[in-house]
């Protein structure tokens, strides 16, 4: 019985240049036992080493992303002579963690500093995802690339590059990166009546490298101000991102707990504590405060930064703010002038 083709498969691009100078990106090879693919459509692992030998390159590291061995017999990839590493990562919208990327990190740094003339190959379900977030990671962290010109050089050697907007907006806070120099785009393969010859694969006979500034020796030292100015990484990180993004990583709420239930008016009596049940108040890093409040007949939750940097943010996440409501303001007004009239009145 065949088995089960993963799903936008098949119109995939089956693999990349080479990235980095170090790494190729391709798609999850299917054995014979998936039987109901047509001849243009088949991609086993001796393609892949067909592909490779007939380029004159030798790939001597095969990591798996995928979370599955249903693919193919890793044997397959051994009896090659390669060595085979498998990294179970979720997929699906999950990104890699810290531990995936450490792992990841330290097979590829073992491999070089035995075989440094040999390629890598990596590959999850499609080759896109999974694969280009640790690629990428591993240039920032190990060749000394921006975040950016990372995110570039895949995109660039592997059309359109990653296409799932969590990773991408993950990559780039992880590495202080700019997220509007980023276009994220919907796979052509996803559209069935668009031609592929839009982001054509390489050639069976041919591999090269395209010759791009995100590859070029000289991105390769510390000489990048990525990390040179505080207050500019500070502002990054608070501006650049989308605020449906930033309460969630400063707020943390747990799994089990909505972040919108039974909002209640705060005041003096609860604005501090969390003496009302349902009354949730976190203080986090000493002046982050999140709060939840009722205001104009519409639910809020407030994620107050600093004394004067408030943003409210509706059901929907979206803002709005940084604003006062017309009782903060009269409160705000009563209050300076009372503290204008008794020092007045200490003066006289």
């Amino acid at each position: 019985m065949s088995k089960v083709v993963p799903k936008d498969w098949i119109g995939c691009p089956k693999k990349s240049y080479l990235i980095g100078r170090k790494f190729v990106a391709f798609k999850t090879p299917l054995d014979e036992t998936f039987t109901k693919l047509k001849k243009t459509e088949i991609f086993t692992p001796n393609d892949v080493f067909d592909w490779l030998t007939k380029s004159k390159i030798k790939i001597g590291l095969w990591i798996d992303l995928t979370k599955t061995t249903r693919y193919y017999n890793s044997k397959e990839i051994i009896n090659r002579g390669c060595r085979y590493e498998k990294i179970w990562c979720e997929g699906h919208g999950s990104v890699p963690d810290w531990k995936q990327i450490k792992t990841f990190t330290d097979i590829v740094d073992n491999f070089i500093s035995e075989c440094p003339d040999e390629i890598i190959g990596v590959h999850c379900t499609h080759g896109y995802n999974r694969t280009g977030y640790l690629i990428v990671s591993y240039l920032v962290n190990k060749m000394n690339f921006r975040v950016d010109d990372a995110l570039k050089a895949f995109s660039d050697n592997r059309p359109p590059g990653i296409y799932r907007e969590q990773y991408v907006i993950d990559l780039v806070h992880r590495y202080h990166g700019d997220i509007n120099k980023h276009i994220i785009m919907k796979p052509f393969w996803t559209k069935p009546h668009q031609d592929d010859a839009r982001h054509p694969n390489p050639k069976n006979d041919e591999i090269k490298i395209l010759r791009n500034p995100s590859i070029r020796p000289e991105y390769h030292n510390h000489s990048n101000k990525r990390n040179d100015d505080p207050y500019h990484r500070r502002e990054q990180n608070y501006h650049q991102f989308r605020y449906t993004e930033q309460p969630r990583n400063h707020i943390r709420f747990s799994e089990s707990s909505n972040s919108h239930n039974h909002p209640v008016r705060i005041d003096s009596r609860n604005g501090h504590t969390s003496a009302i049940p349902h009354c949730r108040t976190e203080i986090l890093h000493g002046d982050k405060v999140h709060k939840r409040k009722e205001a104009d007949k519409r639910r809020f939750k407030e994620f107050i930064k600093k004394r004067r940097e408030r943003r409210k943010l509706d059901r929907a996440n979206d803002e709005r703010g940084p604003y006062k409501t017309d009782h903060e303001q009269n409160y705000y007004s009563s209050h300076y002038r009372n503290h204008n009239s008794h020092n007045k009145y200490h003066r006289s």
